[in-house]
């Protein structure tokens, strides 16, 4: 009776444990998906409705403003406001050649954009990765050049004079129209989330094994 109390305790914990986890994983991919699809459609609406009127408005195009022109520094600065509030959530902007270093793709990044490169009809990829020896789950989509990015990348010579003091001629240049430069990611921490789900099916591992001692016990007794 004690053996079958134990290894049905330890059932019912490594149940409990595979259900969290599988929970965990089903909301990280929620949560980044909506936050992919929002980050996505304010790049639209910034590319689409605010720059063609900040250009318009600039009376000297040679000055460049990142803050107002600059599409992945809008989005960058967007969400280190967001991170600040929610924490075990990550955003990059990577790029294979870009302008600012803090966008260029790391090793895996660099892979990924390689496949959204050789396949054109890949629109999202997903997955796993150990960062730091942490758990992390990500979700990316790719960035394709269109026509208006080449005002500032395509020639150096071409780009505004105030652009070039700001990051120099070395990056960011020589993009193609069509061309899959880039990718947008987000990051989500599994690490915490799974150590609470480990911790709460070992309470149910040692709750379910009293119970059936308690019951046990019970009938000994009566």
């Amino acid at each position: 009776m004690c053996i079958t109390s134990i290894l049905s305790s330890i059932c019912i914990g490594g149940m409990s444990y595979w259900l969290q986890k599988q929970h965990v994983i089903a909301e990280a991919k929620v949560r980044s998906s909506i936050l992919l699809d929002y980050i996505n459609a304010s790049s639209t609406f910034f590319e689409h409705s605010q720059k063609p009127l900040i250009n318009a408005l600039l009376v000297d195009n040679d000055k460049f403003y990142p803050e107002l022109s600059n599409g992945f520094m809008v989005l960058r600065e967007f969400a280190n406001l967001f991170e600040k509030n929610n924490s075990g959530h990550s955003f990059h902007l990577a790029s294979l050649n870009p302008l600012n270093d803090v966008n260029i793709a790391n090793s895996n990044e660099k892979r990924i954009i390689s496949n959204f490169r050789s396949q054109p009809a890949l629109k999202k990829k997903d997955g796993f990765i150990k960062q730091n020896g942490e758990l992390i789950y990500y979700t990316s989509s790719p960035i394709t050049v269109k026509t208006s990015c080449l005002t500032c990348h395509s020639k150096p010579e071409n780009a505004p004079r105030t652009q070039i003091m700001l990051y120099g001629t070395d990056n960011g240049y020589d993009w193609q129209a069509g061309e899959t430069i880039a990718a947008t990611f987000i990051y989500v921490s599994l690490q915490q989330s799974m150590q609470d789900a480990k911790n709460n099916a070992i309470k149910i591992f040692f709750i379910s094994f009293a119970c059936f001692l308690l019951t046990f016990l019970a009938i000994i007794l009566l």
